[in-house]
Order: C-alpha cells, then sequence, then structure tokens
C-alpha cells in the first residue's frame, strides 16, 4: 500500500467504520491466524503480518484513518475490550495473550 491510496475518493471511510473493521480484522486474525505458540508478539508483527491479511477483499485497513489514530490505543481497546492482554509497561504494544474463551471470539464467524 502505497500514497496513491491516501486522500479522498469514493471509498472514502469514517473513523468508526475504519475502527470496526479494525475489530473485525483482529477478531478474524485471532480466529483463524494468530498461534498461541507465536505470542508474545510485537502489536506491529500482529497488524502487519496477521490483521492486514484478514482484511476485505478490495478495502483496506489504516489505523491512522480509525478513531484511534495509533496502534497502541487500538490494542488497549481490544484490552479493554477483554480480546487480549498486553505486556505491562513495554514500550512498544507487545501482545502476550488472546483471550479465546471471550464470546466475542468464540462467536466470531
Amino acid at each position: 500500500d502505497g500514497p496513491a491510496e491516501e486522500g479522498g475518493g469514493a471509498d472514502e471511510v469514517s473513523p468508526e467504520a475504519m475502527s470496526r473493521a479494525l475489530e473485525e480484522c483482529l477478531l478474524q486474525a485471532a480466529k483463524t491466524r494468530l498461534k498461541d505458540k507465536d505470542l508474545p508478539m510485537a502489536g506491529n508483527a500482529v497488524y502487519a503480518q496477521h490483521m492486514r491479511p484478514c482484511r476485505r477483499a478490495g478495502s483496506h485497513i489504516d489505523v491512522k484513518a480509525s478513531s484511534f489514530k495509533k496502534l497502541v490505543a487500538f490494542l488497549s481497546h481490544c484490552e479493554e475490550s477483554g480480546w487480549i492482554a498486553l505486556k505491562r509497561n513495554s514500550p512498544e504494544p507487545i501482545v502476550t495473550k488472546i483471550m479465546r474463551d471471550h464470546p466475542d471470539l468464540r462467536e466470531w464467524k
């Protein structure tokens, strides 16, 4: 994804819709790609290697275009939602656990 995708256009997505797309990608990645044996994993690796490939065909995800603005804010939100655990007192967000028994994850299709 390069600068060509930035800027306005017909596919302008609201920050709320982008935030929801990020949540969907995280749930999909947690369900289908992220394995417990691969954790802990840096948040940017979760985003780049696992969430981005889970985006809907023809769409893109961009945390900067979401209401979270920063990956750490999005991952903190996911932790508050009970989906993941983050390493404490780490300068970078590091996902240490996927809460696989959370209803949102169990019911994710």
